[in-house]
């Protein structure tokens, strides 16, 4: 009797972690992957799943350089998306900012941190083309960057220029759109996306425009077994950003503005419908800047996605 029993235990064990058993021919099958397809920094058109209900927070590592200059930031990134409906839906990223700039030779070390500038945005997915085990989407985005972050703080007596600020001190309106594909074990994601920045003390930030196109591949599994099978996505991404000058006192400052290009391989470990953990790394191969400015040597990102 009890050898008869334990089979039974340990397939209801079995099932328990990794999800209901599906039948080979099951339909569903070849539309599980999508839910679990998308990028690390190239925005998505979709307004379900991870990016419909879901906690993501980030940590973001940058390190730029410049002669003798060096500076290093982090900012911790919480993100809350809610499903306003299933075309719909609404981000607040809440950042918390720390940088260092090490001016070289004997000159002191700058540094600020504290709360940053919070972003909400908006997506709305106006297309939408499905079929079995492929869709094909675009949504219209946009929202604001709020000036929640400090924009006076001072390191050693000394008032901290406008770039090494936790915050901006303006609210910038932001517009864009989104593009997505996914087919079997294939997404292609793509963007376009521009911030336009509002003077605040006397100095606005140049206008930014964003581009970003980014591959998934679904390496594990090559087919679903089950509902909750853990995935393995392998990402690559270019990201590329165009900067016009920023003003002071209304004069243009020669030392801002420019053209960076980002290659960003990634990986996405998905455990289960609900937990997805990811990591990349923006690499530049591409620096058009305008005068003398701090150049990226990379930047890291480290995620996680909780559905809820």
């Amino acid at each position: 009797m009890l050898k008869l029993f334990l089979p039974l235990v340990a397939s209801a064990l079995v099932a328990c972690v990794t999800g209901p058993e599906l039948a080979p021919d099951d339909p569903r099958l070849e539309d599980l992957g999508l839910l679990y397809d998308d990028t690390v920094v190239t925005e998505s058109a979709r307004t379900v799943d991870f990016n419909g209900q879901a906690v993501v927070p980030r940590s973001v590592h940058i390190e730029k350089s410049a002669g003798k200059r060096r500076l290093s930031a982090d900012v911790q990134v919480m993100n809350l998306v809610l499903g306003i409906s299933r075309r719909f839906t609404v981000r607040v990223g809440v950042p918390i900012v720390s940088k260092n700039l090490d001016r070289g030779g004997t000159l002191t070390s700058l540094s600020a941190s504290g709360l940053g500038d919070v972003a909400l945005l908006g997506k709305y997915r106006f297309f939408q083309r499905t079929g079995r085990g492929e869709t094909t989407e675009a949504s219209l985005l946009f929202g604001l960057e709020l000036p929640t972050g400090r924009d006076d703080a001072r390191d050693e007596g000394i008032r901290l220029p406008a770039p090494l600020q936790p915050g901006s001190g303006s609210t910038d309106p932001i517009l864009g759109g989104a593009f997505s594909r996914v087919d079997g074990r294939w997404l292609l994601n793509a963007d376009l996306i521009a911030k336009f920045n509002t003077e605040a003390n006397d100095y606005r930030f140049g206008n930014v425009l964003r581009a970003d196109l980014g591959c998934q591949w679904r390496a594990h599994p090559i087919r679903y077994r089950s509902f909750d099978q853990f995935t393995l996505n392998v990402l690559a991404e270019l990201n590329a950003v165009w900067a016009a000058r920023d003003h002071s006192g209304g004069s243009p400052v020669a030392n801002s503005g420019g053209t960076k290009v980002f290659f960003t391989p990634g990986v996405q470990f998905i455990f289960n419908r609900n937990v997805l953990l990811e990591a990349a790394v923006q690499l530049p191969i591409v620096m058009e800047l305008d005068g003398d400015q701090l150049e990226e040597d990379f930047v890291s990102i480290i995620g996680l996605r909780a559905r809820f």
